[in-house]
């Protein structure tokens, strides 16, 4: 099994989108580097975001793709 560590970056409109997101990444995966952050562009709407590494937890055999 290959254990590399995957950088994910997830973008969402609220930040319950974001945190749902998050929980469902805790309980599938290893994570490290963790970053919460809102990016807003010239029109001043925000956006969520989640940057995160990830590997999978010792023992699981997970091949899911996002």
């Amino acid at each position: 099994m290959n254990n590399k560590s995957i950088h994910r970056l997830f973008k969402y409109d609220t930040r319950k989108e974001l945190m749902d997101k998050y929980e469902v990444l805790k309980s599938k995966f290893f994570m490290h580097n963790i970053r919460f952050f809102v990016e807003v562009d010239n029109g001043g709407n925000k956006k969520y975001v989640l940057s995160v590494n990830t590997k999978s937890k010792i023992g699981d055999d997970i091949d899911e793709k996002f």
